[in-house]
């Protein structure tokens, strides 16, 4: 009779994957990098991240590091992503001046997550860049929208993107 054999957990480095449902990161990398960021600084991380990285970027980088510009370039940030970056916004706790979300893909949905975030100025962003995220004309336009209410962002970044003229035309 065949024993079997107990297979032990491995910590992934950097892969996309989830190996359970715990709620805190497995990542080892991202929680080097951010351990090792000092407070009020920039993190960035140019890695694969899932949901549950991101939520462990939020918690640990943006509220608990208290950092001012958070980098994620080339995450596969996606509008699930784009969610729970949005959800950390307008809290109280967060000093977040810049968002570059460089390459990714945060969407039309993801636009509409931030924008609706972002529509309020109950946060400190002043940056946000959504360079190359698969933004079409109807992300525009939620962008467009935040813009009227929205009086602190100062620089929004959306090159790159499958912006039609109608989307200039916003």
């Amino acid at each position: 009779m065949a024993s079997k054999k107990k297979s032990k957990k491995v910590p992934r480095e950097d892969t996309n994957e989830s190996t359970d449902n715990n709620s805190e990161s497995e990542n080892l990398y991202l929680r080097r990098e951010i351990a090792r960021s000092p407070m009020y600084s920039t993190v960035y991380l140019s890695q694969d991240l899932n949901e549950r990285d991101i939520e462990y970027v939020v918690e640990e980088a943006v509220i608990k590091k208290q950092c001012r510009v958070l980098q994620l370039t080339r995450c596969k940030v996606t509008s699930i992503g784009a969610s729970i970056l949005a959800n950390t916004l307008n809290n109280t706790e967060n000093i977040l001046d810049e968002l570059l979300l460089l390459d990714n893909r945060v969407g039309d949905e993801g636009v509409l997550h931030l924008a609706k975030a972002l529509s309020t100025n109950e946060n400190n962003l002043k940056v946000l860049d959504l360079t190359q995220n698969r933004i079409s004309n109807v992300g525009v336009k939620y962008l467009a929208e935040m813009i009227q209410t929205n009086e602190r962002l100062t620089v929004l970044r959306i090159a790159g993107n499958e912006i039609g003229n109608q989307g200039i035309q916003i």
